[in-house]
């Protein structure tokens, strides 16, 4: 429950659970992330970076659980290798490196991921070696992108999917992002006050709110 004294207002509510299988939680995720993913690329699209929007398959011999182990393995050492050449031209591109990657299944429940990614790298060669010298499939494509509607477009595509017959490993996160992807920090107000009450309870403490002249909304 959420209660603010200073305006007698009162709401009554089930936390989320953050989880991606759960239905409501699941929804509640997507709406986040793409936010997140617009929001991010509105900035660094504005502040003159170059975003591409990047594909990187596994590799066809994988298995659905091994594709997702050498993902673990791989990703690091591409990641190094972009980081690395977009830093050595960031001077002249004026691009600084970051990511914003959905991974996803295939239906045969083999991981390939999609990725915003600032780099200046506009050819699928570069990044069809690169990503096979570090274990990923030769398979790469990528797309300029020049607005933050076209950025979310392709990421709307992708994020929040899952193919029921192959679960994701437990721990295993649905969304990454690097630590300088622009990411909106949560605005708290200091009026309203929360904590959390068995269910049972509920009506009891919204009788004595009523009886107190609260305004009490109801979203459970």
């Amino acid at each position: 429950m959420g209660v603010n004294n200073i305006e007698k207002k009162a709401v009554f509510f089930h936390p989320v659970c953050k989880k991606w299988d759960c239905p409501y939680c699941s929804q509640q995720n997507k709406e986040y992330w793409l936010y997140q993913a617009q929001r991010g690329a509105q900035l660094l699209l504005s502040e003159g970076n170059m975003l591409q929007f990047l594909t990187v398959t596994g590799r066809g011999y994988f298995t659905p659980q091994s594709s997702i182990y050498f993902f673990r393995q791989n990703w690091p050492k591409l990641r190094k290798r972009m980081q690395y050449l977009t830093d050595q031209w960031r001077d002249v591109t004026g691009t600084t490196f970051c990511y914003f990657m959905v991974p996803e299944r295939h239906k045969s429940g083999t991981l390939h991921a999609h990725l915003l990614v600032t780099t200046f790298m506009d050819r699928d060669r570069w990044y069809k070696d690169n990503a096979h010298q570090t274990g990923f499939g030769y398979q790469a494509r990528v797309k300029n992108i020049s607005s933050s509607g076209e950025a979310v477009g392709y990421v709307t595509k992708y994020i929040g999917k899952d193919w029921g017959d192959f679960p994701w490993p437990k721990g295993f996160m649905r969304v990454r992002h690097s630590q300088n992807w622009p990411i909106a920090k949560p605005q708290t107000d200091e009026l309203w006050e929360y904590r959390t009450i068995r269910e049972g309870d509920m009506f009891i403490e919204k009788g004595s709110l009523d009886n107190l002249g609260y305004h009490v909304v109801d979203k459970t």
